[in-house]
């Protein structure tokens, strides 16, 4: 079996697309957005369309299928309006994920926005309590980058609140390129094991597979392309190498040029990595 490699596709025209592009890249899994990542409104799927991506998914063999919560959504919020519209967003995207049988949901848990990390962390753990056993699916949350007011990008408090919504619809996705602007030094061992103290490893469900561009504990959310940035080959063969991780779904975010043979390239420069890490037993 080989390792689940996979990496973000655009649902642009229909979401059944999004499946076409992912198997073009050479995927076995994928993440896309069912409606844009930069906007409130999440748009019906039509039955045809719905139809069209189970039987697709079906024929291709890709499991698992990953949907990402649009970016505008923040469950940290103090503003009423804002969480109220971010709690509306997400049923809204479990609506969706249900209806075309997605396995996972993704998504960033927001900012406190100054009024304090605790009372963040309550309002995180309530919206996500209030939906997440309408899923047919998991709701996974999402490491952040450290950038200020940010809620989750330290692994404890990670960790609180998935043990506030105490479902086991709820797990993790980790970004490696989030918890190394964090602060966590991936690249090594010892800092692997921390993180595996911090959270119980055994929850991801998801890896976000992303090289940094800036050095660690920068606080910034800027992706590079595998090995290009500050994390390296090198670090992704500790990351991967540590316990069960090679063998998690592995969904690359990093920037390339879609209408070449960037993609289809770093897909299999991540499965070889997975591949000798153990990926696929």
């Amino acid at each position: 079996m080989q390792p689940l490699v996979g990496m973000a596709v655009s649902s642009a025209g229909s979401i059944d697309q999004s499946v076409d592009r992912a198997e073009g890249f050479g995927c076995n899994t994928f993440q896309t957005f069912v409606s844009s990542p930069m906007v409130w409104k999440v748009n019906e799927i039509g039955k045809e369309a719905a139809a069209a991506f189970i039987e697709k998914r079906k024929s291709s063999g890709i499991v698992p299928v990953v949907i990402h919560m649009p970016y505008l959504a923040n469950f940290a919020s103090p503003e009423k309006a804002i969480y109220e519209k971010s709690k509306e967003a997400l049923r809204l995207n479990i609506d969706r994920c249900n209806t075309i049988g997605a396995d996972y949901l993704v998504m960033h848990l927001g900012s406190d926005m100054g009024q304090g990390k605790e009372a963040g962390i309550e309002r995180v753990i309530s919206a996500i309590s209030e939906h997440v056993d309408k899923t047919e699916g998991k709701l996974l949350l999402e490491n952040q980058a450290g950038n200020k007011n940010s809620v989750g990008s330290d692994l404890k408090d990670l960790h609180t609140i998935f043990e506030g919504i105490g479902s086991k619809k709820a797990g993790y996705c980790i970004d490696t390129c989030h918890a190394f602007a964090a602060g966590y030094d991936m690249r090594k061992k010892e800092v692997m094991e921390q993180m595996a103290r911090e959270i119980d490893f055994g929850k991801v469900d998801v890896v976000h597979v992303n090289d940094s561009k800036f050095d660690l504990g920068s606080a910034r959310d800027r992706h590079a392309r595998l090995g290009t940035g500050h994390i390296g080959i090198e670090g992704f063969k500790t990351i991967l190498g540590f316990g069960s991780m090679a063998r998690k779904p592995l969904i690359l975010e990093t920037p390339t040029q879609r209408d070449s043979d960037e993609p289809i390239d770093e897909v299999r420069k991540l499965r070889e990595i997975a591949s000798r890490a153990g990926g696929g037993k």
